[in-house]
């Protein structure tokens, strides 16, 4: 390491202002939470409880659970078995695909110019990305 000094000093410093910080916090043993609850009420007639909640829930709780489970696979493969742990670009490889499921639920939900505005950003960090990786592709070959 060729700055020890500046490491040490730049540890000491945020381990001072943790304690600063810690010190400075506001505690409270019993804090207030205001949680918002909302109401769903779905009528159904001649339907079992499980149908009116597989209507009602069923695809957000399949994409919740598909999130968790890849997540849970990656951290099973990169931290249990140690695949990867050197390699930044192989872990986010994982989980990486519920991205692009997230913005197509937001595309799925949002109409009128919210819906321009996020095509729009989509677009551009898809050039931008495009843009990146060509770069980086032909540095690599030119090198």
């Amino acid at each position: 390491m060729r700055h020890k000094n500046i490491t040490l000093l730049l540890v000491v410093m945020m381990m001072l202002a943790g304690v600063f910080s810690l010190v400075k916090i506001p505690k409270n043993e019993f804090p207030q939470f205001n949680v918002p609850v909302g109401l769903i009420v779905g009528v159904y007639p001649g339907a079992s409880e499980q149908e009116v909640e597989h209507q009602l829930a069923g695809p957000m709780e399949e994409f919740l659970w598909m999130a968790l489970t890849s997540f849970a696979f990656d951290l099973i493969i990169h931290m249990v078995l140690g695949f990867g742990i050197n390699e930044v670009y192989i872990m986010s490889g994982g989980w990486l695909f519920v991205v692009p499921i997230a913005i197509a639920y937001a595309f799925k939900n949002i109409r009128g110019r919210l819906h321009i505005a996020l095509r729009l950003l989509i677009i551009l960090l898809a050039l931008w990305l495009y843009v990146w990786n060509l770069r980086l592709l032909i540095g690599y070959l030119v090198s």
